[in-house]
């Protein structure tokens, strides 16, 4: 179940992620709480529908994730809040937090994982030419900006391409997704 201390968590790597990477901390306007509510139904329909325990762990913390930034967004600094001022938002947590407990997931330990992984979507410095190289033999451009972490940036394509559109998040040539695996019971 979710407590004061894992939305506190929550709360605050999602905070740091929309911080680093430039993502608004302003009250969600209208095109923001339909991308919100549509990505939370596709992770949610991905771990529902998943093929492995992994895959379906992988989906309900990038549901939680979302979730969590609609929650940064609107300012819901505590779990007493967010049930006062987002009941709806708070039982969508509630009820991924639950799910994953009952299918025997480390959620908590899940949810570190993803957060570290996503932090590690930032480039570094000494990496920026592999990164370059790496996405310009696909075609893809790439863009580069600073951010506030000293010498991280943030890469996103330059250009639409048939593998990506432009202005996409792209990873660092040696990105490692998080091995989910521990955290399934």
């Amino acid at each position: 179940m979710i407590d004061d201390r894992l939305y506190a968590t929550m709360y605050a790597d999602v905070l740091e992620f929309r911080r680093a990477f430039d993502l608004s901390l302003e009250l969600p306007t209208d095109s923001d709480a339909t991308l919100h509510d549509r990505l939370r139904l596709e992770e949610f329909e991905e771990a529902v529908l998943a093929d492995t325990q992994v895959d379906r762990l992988d989906a309900l913390v990038d549901s939680a994730y979302v979730t969590l930034g609609d929650c940064v967004q609107r300012g819901l600094l505590s779990l007493a809040e967010l049930k006062q001022k987002a009941p709806e938002l708070c039982f969508y947590l509630s009820l991924i937090v639950r799910t994953a407990e009952r299918l025997g997931f480390d959620f908590a330990g899940a949810w570190a994982a993803v957060h570290k992984a996503n932090m590690d979507k930032l480039v570094d410095e000494a990496q920026v030419w592999a990164v370059q190289a790496h996405y310009q033999a696909r075609g893809i451009m790439v863009e580069f900006t600073p951010t506030d972490i000293t010498g991280k940036y943030i890469a996103k394509a330059a250009n639409d391409t048939d593998e990506v559109k432009k202005g996409k998040l792209l990873k660092p040539a040696n990105f490692q997704a998080p091995n989910l695996m521990e955290f399934i019971g």
